[in-house]
Order: C-alpha cells, then structure tokens, then sequence
C-alpha cells in the first residue's frame, strides 16, 4: 500500500543519524511511499523493507537488492537516532523501553535490541543498543468495517474480541480503525 512521501520524511527521517537522513533523502519516491521498516543493526547494512523485499542503500545513495553492497550502520549511527529517538533523555522512556519499543508522532513504532537488564524475572531496562527497526504506521479508514459487524450486537454492544495473527498481517492497523469507528459511530454504532 502506497501513502504520502511526506509522512516518510517529516515524521520518520528527522530521527536518524545525520549520515542515515542523507541516505534515505536519496531514496527513489516509490520505494519511500511503499515502504513498512526500516531496520538499523550495528555492523549490518541499513535494510529499507518493502512487502517481502528488502533493499539497502549504498553509499552513493542508490538503492540495491544487494544488502551487502549497502551502507554499513556503525554504532555512532544506532547511539545519535537512539538519543534523537528519545530527545537525549531515556530515563523519560524508561518504561516503553521495557517493552522494547517507543511510540514516536504519528503512531510509528521503534523497536529496540540490545542487552535486557532483568530483575527479579522483569525486564528492568535495556542499554547497549545494537539495533532499531522504524515500522511505518498507516491509516486504512474502514479496513475493520467488516469486523465491526462480527463483533457486535443488533442493540450495537461490542463483543469482547481477541485478533491474533503472525507479524506484518494488520493487527494495530484493525484496532486503530476499529477504534475510530467506535468512537464516532461508524457503521450505524452509537459511540460509547
């Protein structure tokens, strides 16, 4: 599914590393409007992931299917888009980096690898950082219609529901809609 360009570049690029942003500058208009991750792990090329296909850019800025010709992330990239990330506070983060993953504007999600602290079998916190992977979020307005109406009621209650599915199917993106249709009475529903 392809989206705005302008989401890619004012929401998600401002956060990475100087040499990363110049890189993904150069990145051709199609591929930056399709695009779902982009991964950053030290010492492996930088992987833009569009579908099942992954591609790298190379130092030149031209994209290629050959993640290996690809630039190289070192750890002064992971360490600068970690601090811009968080506005150079991780502290205030403290409790989405146990999750493993901060929410920055826009409802992109930025998962995070590195060494777990572990206290008493709960995470605790994380440092270290090795790698972080921005997930591109989108707006599909009326993607959960069809669910809607089998989860509620003629009087318009909602069922309690469980959506599972493996990674990449659409969970969040269902909820999201879901939630907005709740909430303004989408699809004939009274909102709560």
């Amino acid at each position: 599914m392809q989206f705005d360009k302008s989401i890619i570049e004012k929401e998600i690029i401002p956060y990475f590393s100087p040499t990363i942003k110049s890189l993904l500058q150069g990145v051709p208009t199609d591929l930056l409007c399709s695009l779902e991750e982009i991964r950053l792990r030290a010492g492996k090329p930088l992987v833009l992931k569009v579908g099942d296909d992954d591609f790298a850019i190379n130092p030149p800025r031209e994209v290629t299917r050959n993640l290996m010709d690809g630039y190289i992330i070192s750890p002064e990239d992971i360490f600068r888009t970690i601090a811009s990330i968080s506005d150079n506070s991780l502290y205030a983060f403290a409790e989405e980096i146990r999750r493993g993953f901060i929410t920055i504007p826009g409802g992109h999600r930025v998962g995070l690898a590195g060494q777990v602290i572990v206290e008493n079998y709960d995470v605790k916190n994380m440092k270290n950082f090795s790698g972080i992977c921005f997930r591109v979020a989108r707006e599909v307005k009326g993607c959960a219609s069809p669910l809607l109406k089998k989860i509620s009621s003629s009087s318009g209650r909602v069922d309690n529901t469980l959506i599972i599915s493996p990674p990449r199917c659409g969970k969040t993106t269902i909820l999201r809609d879901l939630a907005r249709l709740l909430s303004t009475g989408g699809d004939g529903l009274t909102p709560p």
